[in-house]
């Protein structure tokens, strides 16, 4: 992710946040450690 500029993380983030599937992609970030803390990282 540090390859990744910032304001793209922070369009990624904001991205996911948006999708619409019953909370499932959310469920699925939440589990995922390493994910959960990379996207902390950029909020």
């Amino acid at each position: 992710m540090d390859d990744i500029p910032e304001d793209l993380r922070h369009n990624l983030c904001m991205r996911l946040s948006r999708v619409k599937d019953g909370g499932k992609a959310h469920q699925w970030i939440l589990r995922n450690e390493r994910l959960t803390k990379l996207i902390m990282a950029v909020v």
